[in-house]
């Protein structure tokens, strides 16, 4: 097998690995909570800043923008300049646009706010990989991985629970911001303290690349090329999902709107815990391009039978949301591609996470509203079939990509460790 990471190592087993996960793990809670409490805030924000739907939506979507735009730079400066000091500063970015959010009263400055706030999302997106490549062992990739990814999740549940709870007690628009800003500020200067480059015993770096060679490391590889594809069309039918879920089910399901939330709510929460164990257990049988495929394939034809049942009952629901999960489990597979696709060079893998998180995050911005919302119009009902043809293109371009089998990694060091 063709691994980039040095594996069977004592490096990857040193107890200051944890804390590198509650790093990033803290990073991403927090930005993906200040990020999504606007959708929580929606009829709220329209109403107190005037804005269209339209605005509203350009707003709701553009931390996903900035991290089509900045993700292959932020994976590229990783690579050249380290990847504490990237993250670090993108974080001191985002922070000034949460601050910006707090006292934003139109479109235009709400828009800037939003999206500086999803420069540091764009920078710990696109090294995640390399960060958890070069602290983990690789058969612990999977499972860190999906705690990363699920946190995302977490953090957005949190957002859309609490903030309704907040308003209700009185909590303004501007008050709910100051606490999102509050906990990325937290969640910067725990990075800023806490984070390191790489572990004690770590190799070094044989040669100093520029950033130009970084880039001439993966710009040709075209099995990263498909995976990244494959990973726009998976990310934007995810995002879809959840886009259209409550309007779809308020409008042909006959749900109503409290209903339909519930619903929501219940998806992220059982995608949460789906999303840690079935990539782990994916990644522990050796065979993760094939596992990508099958459940990408399997729920896409969940979400595609349960939609088109007439009666929408508690059963058919938990069909889709399974449906739904599992077509969520294919993030955190896919994310370990750019560490272990081989003829990736390890002091690149930030420039190909860059790559693929350009491609993951355009797809969450393109696909709900320009490309399947353009498709289906005003027919909403049909977006969910639109969805299942989208996760099947995705899984059928992953199977032209080499698989990554890190079950047996040759680690002789690492299962000594392990014992």
């Amino acid at each position: 097998m063709a691994n980039n990471i040095p594996t069977g190592q004592e490096y990857f087993f040193r107890p200051y690995r944890w804390v590198i996960l509650v790093a990033i793990a803290l990073i991403q809670f927090t930005t993906n909570f200040a990020n999504i409490q606007i959708s929580a805030l929606a009829g709220n924000v329209i109403e107190a800043m005037n804005l269209t739907t339209a605005q509203f939506g350009a707003v709701a979507s553009c931390s996903f923008l900035g991290g089509a735009v900045f993700g292959f730079i932020c994976g590229n400066f990783g690579d050249r300049y380290g990847i504490k000091k990237v993250i670090a500063l993108t974080g001191i970015i985002s922070i000034v646009g949460a601050i910006i959010r707090v006292f934003s009263q139109n479109f235009a400055t709400l828009f800037i706010g939003m999206f500086l706030i999803g420069i540091v999302m764009a920078a710990l997106n696109a090294n995640s990989a390399k960060i958890i490549a070069r602290w983990f062992h690789p058969k612990q990739m999977g499972l860190i991985m999906s705690i990363y990814v699920a946190l995302s999740t977490v953090g957005a549940v949190v957002a859309l629970s609490s903030t309704p709870i907040l308003m209700a007690r009185g909590m303004d628009i501007r008050g709910i911001f100051i606490i999102g800003l509050v906990t990325v500020v937290i969640a910067v200067i725990v990075w800023a303290i806490l984070a390191r480059e790489k572990p004690e015993g770590f190799p070094e770096e044989t040669e100093v690349k520029s950033a130009a060679g970084h880039i001439k490391d993966v710009i040709g590889h075209k099995h990263l090329w498909l995976n990244s594809i494959a990973m726009f069309l998976m990310m934007g039918a995810f995002i879809s999902c959840s886009t259209y879920m409550v309007v779809g089910t308020v409008t042909y399901k006959g749900l109503t709107e409290i209903q339909a939330g519930a619903f929501s709510s219940i998806s992220a929460i059982v995608a949460v815990p789906l999303m840690i164990i079935v990539p782990a257990i994916i990644t522990k049988t050796g065979k993760i391009k094939g596992g990508t495929c099958l459940i990408l394939a399997v729920g896409a034809i969940l979400v595609s039978l349960a939609w088109s049942r007439p009666n929408f009952t508690v059963p058919v629901m938990a069909i889709m949301i399974i449906g739904i999960s599992l077509i969520g489990n294919g993030i955190p597979l896919m994310k370990q591609f750019p560490a272990y696709l081989p003829g990736i060079p390890e002091d690149s893998i930030g420039t190909a996470g860059g790559l693929q998180s350009t491609f993951q995050n355009l797809g969450a911005f393109l696909v709900p509203s320009y490309i399947l919302g353009a498709i289906v119009g005003a027919n909403i009902y049909i977006i969910f079939f639109g969805i299942t043809i989208v996760v099947l293109i995705a899984a059928l371009i992953m199977l032209f990509v080499p698989n990554i089998n890190i079950k047996n990694p040759d680690a002789p060091d690492a299962k000594a460790a392990e014992e």
